[in-house]
């Protein structure tokens, strides 16, 4: 009976520990997101806004999963960086979503 009540105990443990991580990655993206999203473009002043923020974190994802099918045998180091393109003057920009900051222009 008292292994019983240690397993369910681990296993609550367990899945509070996993529940926890699914809520605090998901904060972590919606305030990288928001960050990008207030952020101006160097070229024309206005703000990327939210759609452009989720564009540009959706193709990041797309882009690590397809390079993970194209090669599972290697441990790839993603560059922390979103590629984000003006909604308003089409200018190109890469967010660090590490620092929240934009860095060097996107070639």
């Amino acid at each position: 009976m008292e292994i019983a009540i240690a397993a369910a105990v681990i296993l609550a443990a367990v899945v509070g520990f996993f529940a926890w991580l699914h809520y605090w990655t998901k904060q972590v993206v919606t305030s990288q997101l928001e960050t990008l999203a207030r952020l101006p473009c160097r070229s024309c002043g206005a703000t990327f806004g939210i759609e452009a923020s989720q564009k540009a974190c959706a193709e990041y994802v797309e882009y690590c999963i397809q390079r993970r099918k194209e090669r599972p045998d290697l441990r790839i180091n993603f560059a922390p960086r979103w590629d984000i393109r003006c909604p308003k003057c089409g200018a190109r920009a890469r967010f660090n979503f590490e620092s929240g900051q934009l860095v060097a222009d996107a070639a």
